[in-house]
């Protein structure tokens, strides 16, 4: 039984390939400070995944700082494979990117029964001031990583894809790098589905409230690692994406098997004064 691959990274924090940024004042206007809790449960699972069960919890933690923004994920599961046996998971991925995208802090932590199997932190710069764009390694197996000129990080990602529902474009596609593998940036490919109008179907947890005078979108992200030879995504994500950066209906798709993303629970973190 393998462990759940991290694509958390896609929930929450999803310039332009030119870097000409989103302006601070509209992206700390678009996206709410907030703290989401999800239940995970296994969607699908094909007959070469060796998983029957799969549950847990997702909890979400973005915060609009002066200078950037702050995400805190944390997804603690339990999985069973077809002979039975139960193995315990627990995956924290922490970041902060300033807020015109020229810098990226990271730090990933996955336990699987208790033992650690991968932890890793560094940094990751945009190409600025003439310096190359690179990804640094303070704790890993690698010490240094190169990052592609035109590669963005996923709140600027979620920012440009907010603006283009908004204006309703169907798709866009980045290269785009979130700290969720060591050195690996993906080919992201959005897709933008039909808006949903305010108040339409609004989920029935506490704290929801704050979506009811929002416009949203289902969209999918697929994730291409950049080199790679295989025409299917490394992964997918499908959700619900509201206005201010919330997320509901979440499907997390790896192939051989899929997981569900429940909303549990919404609460709103005031921003700081700035």
């Amino acid at each position: 039984m393998r462990p759940l691959k991290t694509a958390l990274a896609t929930l929450v924090a999803l310039t332009l390939a030119t870097h000409v940024a989103v302006p601070a004042a509209l992206a700390r206007d678009a996206l709410l400070g907030h703290r989401a809790s999800y239940a995970i449960s296994l969607k699908s699972a094909g007959w070469g995944a060796g998983i029957t069960g799969f549950n847990g919890k997702l909890v979400v933690e973005f915060s609009n700082a002066c200078d950037g923004y702050t995400l805190n994920q944390r997804l603690v599961s339990q999985m069973t494979n077809d002979e039975g046996q139960v193995a315990m998971g627990d995956l924290w991925l922490t970041s902060w990117e300033s807020v015109r995208g020229e810098t990226f802090r990271f730090t990933l932590s996955q336990d699987f029964n208790g033992a650690s199997i991968d932890k890793f932190s560094g940094t990751a710069f945009t190409a600025t001031d003439g310096a190359r764009p690179r990804i640094e390694y303070s704790e890993g197996k690698i010490a240094s990583a190169a990052l592609p000129a035109d590669a963005i990080f996923p709140t600027a990602y979620l920012i440009e894809v907010l603006e283009a529902a908004k204006a309703g474009q169907t798709t866009l596609a980045r290269k785009v790098f979130d700290g969720s593998g060591e050195g690996e940036t993906y080919q992201a490919f959005a897709v933008i589905g039909r808006m949903k109008a305010p108040g339409t179907e609004l989920p029935q947890v506490e704290g929801a409230s704050v979506l009811s005078g929002l416009a949203s979108w289902p969209v999918t992200f697929s994730y291409y690692k950049l080199g790679g030879v295989e025409d299917v995504p490394d992964y997918e994500a499908s959700f619900r994406l509201f206005a201010n950066g919330v997320s509901t209906d979440l499907v997390l798709d790896f192939g051989d098997y899929a997981v569900n993303g429940t909303l549990e629970q919404l609460d709103t973190l005031s921003d700081p004064p700035c």
